[in-house]
């Protein structure tokens, strides 16, 4: 039932995380403006965090949970980001990163650990293109490419991978290109 609860109060953060987004048309039923929207969203994502405080040792072992937690981290960095903290956004996206190069060595089966470690290269880079750190930027576009190419290799048939190998070679180049 926790994991039920976690889920369905990251859920509700994620309603406040689009009503913030909401460029304009913000629901007043949900949010007045994008900044409370994106308080509720931090409030209700630590209060989903909170739930994980009971049975750490438990949580920390089952990937499903460490998963799920992972997911409501990077929601808190995605509000950071969007507040225009940069630098906090994009140490949080590392620390996920490595969680999940943590649990892919563990189960190397198990795709979706890469899969979410792409993911996590894709916001890493963006955030360094914001900070213009561009080789760090490149760096992490190309470990991305790097999974995506794998991810590939590993099952050629699968549509998302090849979307995924096509949005890595598109971020590549533009972090390429900006870098000269």
């Amino acid at each position: 039932w926790r994991l039920l609860a976690f889920r369905t109060l990251v859920t509700m953060g994620d309603v406040y995380v689009s009503g913030a987004q909401a460029q304009g048309a913000t629901n007043a039923a949900v949010c007045a403006a994008p900044e409370p929207c994106r308080t509720r969203a931090e409030e209700t994502i630590h209060r989903a965090l909170a739930l994980t405080d009971i049975g750490v040792d438990e949580i920390a072992n089952e990937f499903r949970w460490r998963n799920a937690m992972l997911a409501a981290r990077q929601r808190l960095a995605r509000i950071a980001e969007s507040r225009g903290d940069l630098a906090g956004a994009r140490a949080v996206y590392v620390q996920i990163g490595d969680a999940y190069r943590e649990m892919s060595t563990a189960m190397p089966k198990h795709l979706r650990w890469k899969e979410n470690r792409l993911g996590m290269h894709w916001s890493i880079g963006r955030v360094g293109e914001q900070l213009c750190d561009l080789q760090g930027a490149r760096d992490d576009y190309a470990a991305a490419l790097e999974l995506a190419r794998e991810l590939h290799r590993i099952e050629p048939g699968r549509i998302d991978w090849h979307r995924h190998l096509s949005r890595s070679l598109t971020f590549a180049a533009r972090a390429a290109y900006a870098s000269g």
